[in-house]
């Protein structure tokens, strides 16, 4: 701090060709330029590719319209996954709802979990579960640093938002690699992710005891949601859903991602 009786210099810039606040005044007008530049090209990008649903491609400013959400189709099948204590899906894996699906997980386009993940807390919000946290199924972080986001991490900070509830992203992790699901039958899927996963160690404790729901895109024969319940089990969590945004039928379930 500056002592009340020290003089300030006046002679200090007396040598230079600007007066004291030009650099001030040049930071904040190369600011307000930067803004200027991301607003119009953001505008010029909107021109040039109008935003469209990624389901029908309709000329609308969302990214999955209000036409496509009506089309999905609730889960019909309610067979239940052995190693959870309820599952929900917010419709079948097919026509508008598959398509965003996998347009948030191949066309880099994370911004859809916005709506999905929106549809995703109004399902669980149905279920009346008692549950402490939501848990994100985690990607192997090859997979993830090539993405460049995991889709069901992005799913539950939104369906967080909305439930105004904790969010434990880091609290299971993929310890193998495992290769693709597609096409697999349901004993190849299983063995696939046995022991793929497990909690974090620093989790360990917070988590005994506790009531979790699990947050994925997909769940198509449950082998993977079985696999991180079967995890978090052996740490002693007592109540494990899970809420996922599709579910596949068993008609195409060896196709689904």
């Amino acid at each position: 701090m500056t002592s009340l009786s020290s003089k300030p210099n006046y002679h200090e810039n007396i040598h230079t060709n600007s007066p004291p606040q030009a650099s001030f005044v040049s930071s904040r007008f190369l600011t307000a330029l930067k803004i200027l530049y991301r607003e119009t090209s953001s505008a010029l990008i909107d021109l040039v590719y109008p935003p469209r649903c990624v389901s029908c491609r309709r000329l609308l400013n969302t990214l999955f319209c209000q036409y496509c959400i009506a089309e999905i189709i609730p889960p019909n099948d309610t067979a239940p996954i052995l190693e959870l204590d309820d599952h929900i899906a917010v419709g079948i894996h097919r026509g508008s709802l598959r398509h965003a699906i996998h347009a948030l997980k191949y066309e880099n386009l994370p911004e859809i979990a916005n709506i999905l993940g929106y549809l995703l807390a109004q399902v669980i919000q149905q279920k009346k579960w008692h549950f402490d946290t939501l848990i994100p199924v985690p990607l192997h972080a090859d997979r993830q640093r090539e993405r460049g986001y995991n889709q069901a991490i992005e799913l539950a900070q939104v369906a967080a938002n909305y439930l105004e509830c904790a969010i434990l992203p880091n609290a299971l992790y993929r310890s193998i690699a495992t290769t693709s699901q597609v096409g697999k039958n349901f004993y190849e899927r299983q063995q696939n992710v046995k022991d793929a996963f497990a909690v974090a160690p620093e989790y360990v404790a917070q988590l005994h005891n506790t009531h979790v729901i699990l947050i994925d895109d997909v769940c198509t024969t449950g082998a993977t949601l079985g696999a991180c319940a079967t995890a978090l089990r052996q740490v002693g969590v007592k109540s494990i859903y899970a809420a996922t945004v599709s579910r596949a039928d068993m008609q195409t379930s060896a196709s689904v991602a």
